[in-house]
């Protein structure tokens, strides 16, 4: 008995050193200073509603927990000047004492300068960001010199937020236990929507949603999960998330009982939709993302569920027939961010199973999944510069998410060399010429170094390359940088007589960036040009193509020498635009309707025939008996 007594004692108290350890938000011993700056003094920042205002929301909630109001202070727009935030986080932290924790947190735009983090303060001058802007570096050094507590929790609701990382990061080696959580990561834009501060405020609250283990608390891990899924879903973005010497499992709240929730979380299965599993709902007239929340069988005997649906700061609930409800499909899943891989498989995948070696550059670029996708393997290309990088090498390039890689060598021993753009020195701007080589354009959007068509959604047109030689070709690549989607037809020439290569929709979605679009060859074919056909109403915007490539049986590249287009943007000469193909189908469809209209005029005189002789019956039939009566 003395023996699992004393177990017990040893057990207890390992448990709650462990527990002490981790630690949980105290609401007496929480401090917060929340900046909230939706209007500012510099009118050329965009400006937010006020409607519904998440950081307010924050502010109740810490109340709501228990965290005294003199523990808090709130500053809006105009209060949110430079001077006032900067006074009120060192007022704050001086007042904080031992074991206490210090939350920080800010809404409105996020910046950088010199590659560090800044917060639009309400009276900040963009053209002097550092002097005038809310600086992380200052934030850091304001803490350091005027925290006692130990912890400290960074909140960010803007573009570039994951800046915040650096500030932990400083903390954690100063002896804090700090973390960041923010709405974007290091290098990306973000929703001007509070999608963020939403689930910040439901964590807080002990939402079931955050209580990914379903344990009955919610710790800062379960958070960063919670607010990943739904920036990635709801607003299709990274959030960013940093913890240094705070441990994950420090708790942030317990899980709140809510009757259709939390017995949500642990009931049986009517469907096949889980509780918290993100899906497309149709609550109105329109698809969206919507998120699980619970189900039931309605009074007609019918399954439903409850979705959670986003908007610009509300999270409004709906009971839906399975009808409304369907899983998210391999299309639309495409419009998330990747997952990031861990360093050693990225760049593994990267060099694509050895085929490149010698890594001379790696560039962390992470808004190019949009254009790109999870994996990309470029080619190669000599650009000097590319988003903030500069001087850059000539190389191999090989995108995994989040990093572009600058390879030496490929396989064949071939060292990158910048591509033939010489002879494109004097090209006019968005010539047909500018697809001559290999890919220059790495950036999407609307570039002088890509073709351009004559017009803005002019119809349809043709661009034309010649590759010098007869190639075997087995496959055409097109790069497309800007509004890509708008192929639809692909013709060869094969001794001076013009055939179709490919017809169909273009794999490059209007939706995307910028893509490669790789077309299939059915069979072999021995060509030396193709003719490209676009129709640019499939597309909107500017419908460029920077490089075409014939790929042969050695999957090897062959690049364009030579290039016209049936019209060209800021160009008077216009070639007539015939598609010989479609011209050959309108007359044989004219022909058609010709023989079909004969065919019926003649049914048409036939049936006029029948009725002429079917009345000649009658009136025989009707002298027969006037014959009979006589």
């Amino acid at each position: 008995m003395r023996l699992f007594v004393c177990l017990w004692l040893v057990l207890t108290v390992c448990t709650s050193a462990n527990s002490d350890e981790v630690g949980k938000l105290i609401p007496g011993q929480t401090y917060a200073v929340i900046v909230g700056v939706l209007t500012w003094q510099e009118k050329s920042l965009t400006e937010y509603p006020a409607e519904r205002r998440q950081d307010v929301a924050l502010q109740q909630q810490l109340a709501a927990i228990g965290v005294p109001a003199e523990n808090v202070t709130v500053l809006l727009d105009q209060a949110a000047t430079r001077d006032a935030i900067e006074t009120a986080v060192t007022s704050v932290a001086k007042r904080a004492g031992e074991d206490s924790t210090l939350i920080i947190y800010y809404a409105g735009h996020g910046m950088t300068h010199d590659g560090k983090g800044v917060f639009a303060c309400f009276d900040i001058d963009t053209q002097q960001m550092a002097q005038t802007g809310w600086c992380h570096d200052r934030l850091a050094e304001s803490i350091k010199s005027n925290f006692g507590g130990d912890n400290v929790l960074l909140f960010a609701d803007c573009c570039y937020s994951g800046k915040l990382q650096d500030v932990a990061k400083q903390l954690g080696e100063s002896g804090f236990r700090a973390a960041s959580l923010s709405s974007a990561g290091v290098d990306n834009l973000s929703t001007s929507n509070w999608t963020f501060t939403l689930s910040l405020v439901e964590a807080l609250s002990g939402h079931p949603l955050s209580d990914v283990n379903v344990d009955g608390a919610v710790t800062l891990g379960e958070t960063a999960v919670e607010v990943k899924e739904a920036m990635r879903f709801f607003e299709r973005q990274r959030s960013g998330f940093a913890s240094h010497q705070l441990p994950e499992e420090f708790q942030l709240a317990t899980t709140r009982r809510d009757p259709i929730l939390t017995g949500a979380a642990k009931q049986k299965q009517i469907l096949q939709y889980k509780f918290g599993q993100f899906v497309l709902a149709k609550p109105n007239q329109k698809w969206a993302i919507g998120r699980v929340l619970s189900q039931r069988i309605s009074e007609l005997g019918k399954p439903e569920l409850l979705i959670q649906s986003q908007d610009y700061s509300d999270r409004p609930t709906h009971w839906l027939g399975t009808d409304k409800v369907r899983l998210i499909d391999a299309v639309v899943q495409k419009q998330f961010p990747p997952d990031p891989l861990p360093d050693d498989e990225a760049q593994q995948k990267a060099s694509v199973d050895g085929k490149y070696t010698n890594l001379l550059a790696k560039l962390k670029v992470e808004t190019d999944w949009k254009s790109y996708g999870a994996f990309q393997d470029f080619g190669n290309w000599a650009g000097k510069s590319y988003f903030q990088h500069k001087d850059l090498p000539a190389g191999h390039w090989v995108y995994v998410y989040p990093h572009w890689y600058i390879w030496q060598t490929n396989i064949a021993g071939e060292v990158a060399v910048p591509p033939n753009v010489a002879p494109l020195k004097n090209v006019p701007h968005w010539d047909a010429k500018q697809m001559i080589g290999r890919p220059d354009t790495l950036q999407p959007g609307d570039q002088i170094t890509a073709w351009a068509p004559g017009k803005i959604d002019d119809g349809k047109v043709w661009a034309e390359v010649d590759f010098g030689e007869a190639i075997v070709a087995t496959e055409i690549h097109i790069y497309e940088n800007c509004s890509p989607g708008a192929v639809y037809q692909i013709t060869g020439f094969v001794d001076a007589k013009e055939i179709v290569l490919w017809k169909g929709t273009d794999p490059t979605p209007a939706s995307a960036a910028m893509g490669t679009s790789k077309f299939a060859l059915s069979s072999d074919v021995t060509i030396d040009r193709i003719r490209i056909y676009v129709d640019c109403k499939r597309s909107a915007g500017w419908n460029e193509i920077d490089a075409v490539a014939l790929i042969d049986r050695n999957n090897k590249e062959h690049w364009a020498v030579d290039a016209r287009a049936s019209c060209t943007y800021n160009q008077a000469k216009v070639i007539a635009f015939v598609d010989p193909f479609q011209a050959d189908a309108d007359r044989k469809a004219e022909k058609w309707a010709e023989v079909k209209k004969n065919l019926r005029d003649r049914k048409q005189r036939i049936r006029q025939y029948e009725a002429a002789i079917e009345e000649e019956r009658k009136a025989i039939k009707m002298l027969y008996e006037e014959m009979n009566d006589l």
